[in-house]
């Protein structure tokens, strides 16, 4: 959820950076010709115009017109001698062409505003333009502002997503370290299981397929395991090899008896062999009620390199019974 607000958070910032710049890209500024009004330093002149011709320019009857041209061109037209001038409207621009006998001057022109009309017509300009240009700067301010706080929102963000998956990258590699250990476990069961199979009578008749041995009695009192270092341990699988019956016990993984059903018959001499859920192996020999401390059954902690079929035929003294 985390995740979700930061990944909210960044895209409102980036929604309203994309509307600021639509309305900064979209801010046209005005100008002074749509004013009508005359642009400094453009050369202006009178010119008389037919008023049937050109209704539209009524307004301007008695003003000026204003050249309008993008390239360099013969400034001293107006001081010149014209026979005569023609007004004429070509793709919404006006020509003026001037004529004395064989010279010809054509430019194109605009009319201006002079008088009363040009300065309410300047007034209303300076309106438009002292707009603009606060619109422009708030605008502006507004994308600054926002463009850090996109970026510190992608930041976030990315970081977030990292901490996730460095997270779930942690997090697999515990799983991994616990079915590790499961399997060791696992394999540690599957080790004593394999190691003793070799655990039988001495002698027919003692125990065999014919007469199994129940189950001890499950122990009245509720028992843990630890190692030397004192720390319970949480146990898997526990073997208990009863010699006197010459038979195994077992309880917990690989077994159909849980670990609830643990139990031993007295006065026998037993050797107790237990698996740990990180695959640790350890035994207590000659074990019975006495040797529980505290309901804690101390063991001793077999090193996995250690845990071969020489130590645990060693360890129930298999090398001298028969297989």
């Amino acid at each position: 959820q985390v995740v979700s607000i930061a990944e909210n958070q960044l895209n409102a910032t980036t929604q309203s950076l994309i509307e600021v710049e639509t309305k900064l890209s979209g801010l046209v500024q005005p100008n002074r010709v749509e004013f009508n009004l005359p642009i400094d330093k453009n050369q202006r002149f009178d010119l008389e115009f037919d008023m049937h011709e050109f209704p539209e320019l009524e307004k301007f009857k008695g003003m000026e017109f204003e050249v309008v041209a993008n390239k360099a061109y013969d400034r001293t037209f107006t001081k010149k001698t014209w026979s005569s001038v023609d007004l004429t409207k070509e793709n919404e621009m006006y020509y003026a062409t001037f004529k004395a006998k064989k010279d010809v001057f054509k430019i194109a022109v605009r009319p201006v505003l002079t008088g009363n009309e040009k300065e309410s017509a300047e007034v209303v300009f300076a309106n438009k333009m002292d707009f603009y240009q606060k619109t422009k700067e708030e605008l502006v301010q507004s994308q600054k502002e926002l463009s850090v706080k996109k970026k510190h929102d992608q930041e976030k963000y990315d970081q977030l997503i990292e901490s996730f998956k460095q997270k779930a990258a942690e997090q697999q590699k515990q799983a991994m370290v616990v079915d590790s250990r499961i399997e060791d476990s696992q394999q540690a069961v599957r080790s004593v299981a394999g190691f003793t199979a070799g655990f039988t009578s001495t002698s027919f008749g003692v125990f065999n397929c014919d007469k199994p041995v129940d189950y001890p009695e499950a122990a009245k009192q509720e028992v843990a395991f630890a190692f030397s270092e004192n720390n319970p341990v949480e146990v898997v699988a526990v073997h208990l090899f009863d010699e006197k019956k010459d038979v195994r016990f077992s309880y917990g993984a690989s077994s159909l008896h849980s670990l609830t059903e643990f139990g031993w018959f007295e006065k026998h001499p037993n050797t107790l062999v237990v698996v740990d859920n990180q695959g640790r192996l350890g035994y207590a020999l000659a074990f019975d009620s006495k040797t529980i401390d505290g309901g804690v059954i101390k063991l001793k902690l077999v090193e996995k390199k250690d845990v071969n079929i020489d130590f645990i035929q060693k360890l129930l003294n298999e090398k001298t019974v028969s297989s």
